[in-house]
C-alpha cells in the first residue's frame, strides 16, 4: 500500500490535517499515560492522515547515566479513529511507521497549546 503519510511525520506535523486535533492529541496522550515519561509515539504511514494509527514504545536507557536512549520496544498498537487497542502482531509491527516519535513531554506540550494553556511553539 502506497503511504499516506511522509516518512517523518509526528502527531505535530500533521495536526492540522487532523479531524479533530485536539481530541484526537488528548486520547493518544491518556494512551501513553501508563509509561509517564518513558515512551514516544511513532504514526502508522499508511493510515489515513486525518486518523493515523500510531504506536506507544516504551523507552530502555543506559546504565551509565541514564540519559542516553538504547532501545525502543513497541509495547501497544492504537487505531487512530477508536484509540482502541489492537493487536501486537507481526501484521500491526511490520506496518511503515515514522522515522520520527514524539516524547511524553512533547505530546502533553502538543496538549497545553491546544487547550490555549501554553503558547505554540
Amino acid at each position: 500500500m502506497k503511504p499516506l503519510l511522509s516518512s517523518d511525520s509526528t502527531i505535530r506535523s500533521v495536526k492540522t490535517e487532523l479531524k479533530d486535533a485536539m481530541e484526537y492529541v488528548r486520547s493518544a496522550f491518556g494512551n501513553m499515560a501508563g509509561y509517564h515519561k518513558d515512551c514516544q509515539i511513532r504514526l502508522a504511514l499508511d493510515s489515513s492522515p486525518r486518523f493515523p494509527d500510531y504506536l506507544v514504545e516504551m523507552l530502555f536507557y543506559d546504565d551509565e547515566d541514564g540519559q542516553e536512549i538504547v532501545r525502543a520496544q513497541t509495547m501497544a498498537v492504537f487505531s487512530g479513529r477508536t484509540h482502541k487497542g489492537e493487536l501486537l502482531d507481526d501484521k500491526n509491527i511490520s506496518r511503515p511507521w515514522s522515522s520520527q516519535a514524539m516524547s511524553y513531554l512533547e505530546v502533553r506540550t502538543l496538549v497545553g497549546e491546544l487547550r490555549g494553556i501554553l503558547p505554540p511553539s
